[in-house]
């Protein structure tokens, strides 16, 4: 995250107004400013003045929990983005997890009475306190309410409208599953998306070097280890100098990274060179400095126009303006490349009435092109959705919708089922269901058979799964029930 939440912009103007006065004492002295090396030669995050980034900061926190599996694909299957924001820590077993705060409690259960041990009242809330396992327990969408985010814990119980889904307690929407709404791992992000922009933020947190330093380098041996050796969709960003001179450390080739805030600082004040080497910088839409507020995009990009230098300006909200048509308006007219959206499906829809296209230059009024998705619908003979009866020793066979999201074809759909624990004593699935190429706009149907022991009787949980080729699953819980056998006098 860049800097603000969904509680106030006040906090993170504190962190950057030290700066802000620094970079104020600049506008005077542009002109004396000398030439500095720009950015790597070739900017892939570089767009043409007509073309414009929908970047769904945290997924877009405003309109789905943040730094959630479901909030990235939503953005990406449903608002219109381009791309995604995410932050990152490392947990307390060397993974790099997504998470915006250090502490758990402002967007999870972990400090709530009949939270999964290790968590509940009194218990650490460091993040990298945890194992990845550990943190796959809690409820990521906790705190949600659509509009506010995830930082007003004072509404009715109602208005968290996805609490207990990451548990099972509540049914995900259709097309996501209960995972989508727990902690992720970058390594995770990555797998779903894999041709996505993302820009992920090492958190900086003053006191704990050592914790940014090595999820830094744990990003590194990430990227390094994606096919071909580096990933450059992946634009490398952090407030803290210190997390990005351990990352370009770890990984020197990789171009994509942003400048710091202090980086940023010495370029706009004494024309230093940004070190280590930047393709962007990532200022708020405002500065505010004891009630002057200063326009951070304009003014960079004139410092950077001047100089010579091509970095990309990707542009966060301060909450000084809500966002909304009139900051987006401002946002085109000084000629930014990109802005992290917390409602990124408001933005996708100005961008399309001012006919803006997206970064490949297709329309931002049409589905995303680099994302066919699937859409599971579930129908069994039971009218009950995510139900289906048979009786024992018998077969029933299990239709499953599979719909094409996107506007690409997906190819090599499948649906299987998967029966687990004491389910799978009882109940086995056959194989899975193929429907190979699915059209967008022409549902298909995938059958798969199930079959029950001739002694069960009772409920029990089977797990359906659609892939396809292009990517990305969806996993969907179905009940069997299972009458028993009939006793004949």
């Amino acid at each position: 995250m860049k800097g603000r939440d969904t509680r106030t912009g006040r906090e993170a103007m504190g962190r950057i107004r030290a700066a802000t006065a620094t970079i104020l004492l600049a506008v005077t002295a542009a002109a004396g400013f000398a030439p500095a090396p720009a950015a790597a030669e070739t900017n892939p995050w570089l767009t043409p003045p007509d073309q414009f980034i929908n970047l769904a900061h945290q997924g877009g926190e405003l309109e789905a929990p943040g730094n959630t599996m479901y909030a990235f694909k939503r953005a990406m299957r449903e608002a219109g983005a381009d791309g995604i924001e995410m932050d990152a820590y490392v947990s307390a077993d060397g993974e790099l997890v997504v998470l915006h705060d250090r502490t758990l409690n402002g967007t999870t259960n972990s400090q709530q009475p009949g939270a999964p041990a290790p968590f509940g009242p009194g218990s650490s809330d460091e993040i990298w306190d945890y194992t990845v396992a550990e943190l796959k327990k809690l409820d990521a969408a906790y705190w949600f309410a659509p509009g506010t985010g995830q930082y007003d814990h004072g509404r009715p119980a109602g208005d968290y409208v996805l609490r207990g889904v990451a548990d099972g307690a509540k049914p995900p929407p259709a097309g996501y599953a209960a995972s989508d709404f727990r902690i992720p791992t970058f390594e995770e992000v990555l797998a779903e998306f894999p041709d996505t922009r993302i820009d992920i933020e090492i958190k900086h947190q003053a006191g704990h070097d050592a914790e940014g330093a090595a999820a830094a380098r744990e990003l590194a041996a990430i990227l390094a280890a994606q096919p071909g050796g580096d990933d450059e969709n992946v634009l490398v960003s952090s407030f803290g100098q210190g997390e990005l001179e351990a990352f370009h450390e770890a990984l020197p080739e990789h171009d994509s990274l942003s400048a710091s805030l202090d980086a940023t600082s010495g370029y706009a004040l004494d024309g230093e060179e940004i070190d280590p080497p930047a393709q962007a910088l990532q200022p708020p839409d405002v500065y505010d400095l004891g009630g002057t507020l200063i326009d951070a995009p304009a003014f960079l990009k004139a410092i950077a126009e001047q100089r010579g230098d091509s970095y990309a300006l990707h542009v966060w909200g301060s909450d000084a303006e809500p966002e909304g048509p009139n900051l987006y308006q401002h946002m085109l007219d000084v000629g930014v490349q990109g802005f992290f959206a917390q409602k990124p499906e408001l933005l996708s829809q100005f961008l399309c009435e001012r006919a803006v296209p997206r970064p490949d230059g297709s329309s931002h009024c049409a589905p995303n092109p680099a994302m066919p998705g699937i859409r599971p619908i579930l129908e069994g003979a039971d009218p009950e959705p995510g139900r289906v009866e048979v009786r024992a020793g018998r077969r029933v066979v299990v239709e499953v919708g599979v719909a094409n999201a996107g506007n690409l074809d997906m190819h090599g759909t499948l649906a299987c089922a998967t029966a687990t624990g004491g389910a799978a004593r009882w109940v086995k699935p056959g194989r899975c269901g193929k429907r190979g190429r699915v059209v967008p706009g022409e549902p298909e149907v995938a059958r798969i058979p199930i079959r029950a022991k001739r002694r069960a009787a009772g409920r029990y949980e089977v797990t359906v799964e659609l892939t396809s080729d292009d990517g990305g699953s969806v996993e969907r819980s179905l009940t069997v029930r299972v009458q028993g056998k009939r006793k004949h006098r």
